[in-house]
């Protein structure tokens, strides 16, 4: 029912959209896939935070205390985070009085300050995957129009694939260089196809509110604070300050087992924990406190669902939780942040979002085996998208690795510069990968080889020297059950071995890619390459 005409129209937009798109989707694949594991690169770049995990934490016993020597003002708000699965120790946030705003981490077995090292770790990661640490926000609508370019190019793709279903379970490696990169490029495209989409729709819902921010507010009559709090329910505040001192506050934990037990009661035993306690006017006579759960440990959807007490009287002032109408789009994003507690479905996300990586990967791949079999001998329009190619995928890799490596050369103090350590790691990050584009304009098809090798080389030095510095190998990260650590180790020592085989695959072929002769096409090529 669908004409040629109308699939090889599908082929032009596919290929030159995904030509367009192709460095920043990578990018955010990449990121966004490390970010699955955001916080264990925190624990194996921040050695300070490798702390096993404790169970029953009292939090009166080790944190009152130090809030109460905070300097904060009387309608202040302090933010306390509890031990979680994925984060051992105990966090707090909170502004002074002069509106400067603080965290310090607590060791949950002993209640003593953690100073960890000053590095951006799994947050420049996320940070990354949606703004591309562009000023200014413009990161924001570059990657919003790349996620809207990436469901084009999955629809697209599927109008041009009549067997697409077929060419899942036919994958020919050892066939001619371009049909085998078009079998992968199918392959991994069509083996997480509902992932593929969903991550940049998710996104784009995620991100509403910046890309759209008026018509959000439409019936709101342009309050967007109260939008805020019809959401999030952090901007109404339940009692004004009293302007009187008060006390010290004596208890939170009843609190927050108050609160787990109605959500207990409610939910079952699936029921999840609190993730926040906030502390509202902690000074005042008129301080209460907020039990928050805003990423539940055991349910896909987002929060938040909030229970606030008054610290006088003890009883519940307040309860807020999503309304009906805002549950699926917090499910939704519930599915793109993947906060929940599964550590299948996390790896499941892991290995998708790498099968996003390969897809973008080898369509670029074979966009320049299609020009390279018409008989021109490296045009000019090849050898600009290879160098993107490139820097885009090898490239960035190669600086993840100098990233890890900086991570553990630089002494956790720097007294010979006004610049602060984790903006040298990220300065560091970029300088590695603009040189990888500039390495691959030079060393041409010879490129792809170098970079492996460089993979290989990178990612085995970090694990040696994570081991150096902090005395911690794979195995006594093992036998120490520090198992975000292990896992890192492991994978990055799985990337070198894979690095390796790939550099050695290019060596024997001479090239980073292997060009076919001139011949027929085959019908599942025609409308792919239709626009080449």
């Amino acid at each position: 029912m669908i004409s040629e005409r109308f699939r090889q129209s599908m082929g032009w937009l596919h290929t030159w959209l995904g030509i367009a798109l192709s460095a920043v989707l990578f990018a955010v694949f990449w990121t966004g896939t490390l970010t699955v594991f955001d916080k264990e690169i925190d624990q194996w770049m921040k050695p300070e935070l490798r702390i096993a995990s404790a169970d029953n934490v009292s939090l009166d016993s080790l944190v009152l205390q130090r809030v109460a020597t905070f300097d904060t003002g009387p309608d202040s708000v302090i933010w306390i985070g509890p031990p979680r699965d994925r984060q051992s120790v105990i966090r707090l946030f909170y502004d002074d009085a002069a509106g400067e705003s603080h965290e310090e981490l607590i060791d949950p077995h002993n209640g003593k300050l953690i100073k960890p090292t000053d590095s951006d770790a799994g947050e420049f990661f996320f940070r990354f995957h949606f703004m591309l640490h562009l000023p200014d926000g413009i990161g924001y609508y570059v990657v919003g129009l790349a996620a809207l370019g990436m469901m084009i190019l999955i629809i697209s793709g599927i109008f041009i694939h009549r067997k697409i279903f077929q060419e899942f379970f036919t994958f020919r490696p050892k066939k001619r260089a371009r049909r085998a990169v078009l079998d992968f490029h199918n392959l991994t495209g069509v083996i997480a196809l509902p992932f593929h989409f969903l991550i940049p729709f998710s996104g784009l819902l995620i991100l509403a509110t910046t890309y759209l921010p008026w018509s959000m507010g439409v019936p709101y009559q342009g309050d967007l604070k109260q939008l805020r709090t019809d959401q999030l329910g952090y901007e109404e505040r339940k009692i004004e300050p009293a302007g009187v001192p008060g006390g010290a506050i004596a208890a939170i934990d009843r609190y927050r087992d108050r609160a787990e037990a109605i959500w207990r009661s409610e939910e079952g035993r699936a029921s999840s924990s609190a993730e926040w306690i906030a502390i509202f006017n902690p000074k005042d006579a008129n301080a209460y406190v907020m039990i928050e759960r805003y990423f539940p440990d055991r349910r896909v959807a987002i929060g938040p669902d909030q229970l606030t007490f008054d610290l006088r009287s003890g009883d519940i002032i307040g309860r807020f939780a999503p309304q009906p109408v805002n549950y699926v789009n917090n499910w939704i994003e519930g599915l793109h942040w993947i906060q929940f507690d599964h550590w299948p479905l996390r790896w499941l996300y892991f290995l998708a979002g790498l099968s996003g990586c390969a897809m973008i990967g080898s369509g670029l791949l074979f966009w320049i085996e299609a020009r390279l079999s018409k008989g021109r001998m490296d045009p000019a329009s090849v050898r600009v998208v290879r160098a993107i190619s490139i820097g885009s995928i090898t490239g960035i890799i190669v600086a993840t690795c100098a990233f890890l490596i900086a991570n553990r050369l630089l002494p956790k103090v720097i007294g010979f510069t006004d610049v602060p350590r984790h903006e040298i790691e990220i300065g560091i990050f970029f300088g590695t990968w603009f040189m990888t584009f500039a390495h691959a304009a030079l060393r041409r098809k010879k490129a792809w080889r170098d970079q492996s090798i460089f993979i290989a080389v990178g990612a085995g030095a970090a694990v040696l020297l994570n081991w150096l510095t902090t005395g911690m190998h794979p195995v006594a990260a093992i036998d120490g059950a520090i198992w975000p650590v292990a896992a890192m180790d492991a994978l990055l020592l799985g990337g070198a071995a894979f690095a390796v085989l790939a550099a050695r695959r290019l060596g024997r072929s001479g090239q980073g890619a292997v060009t076919d002769p001139a011949r027929p096409r085959e019908e599942s090529d025609i409308a792919a390459g239709q626009a080449v």
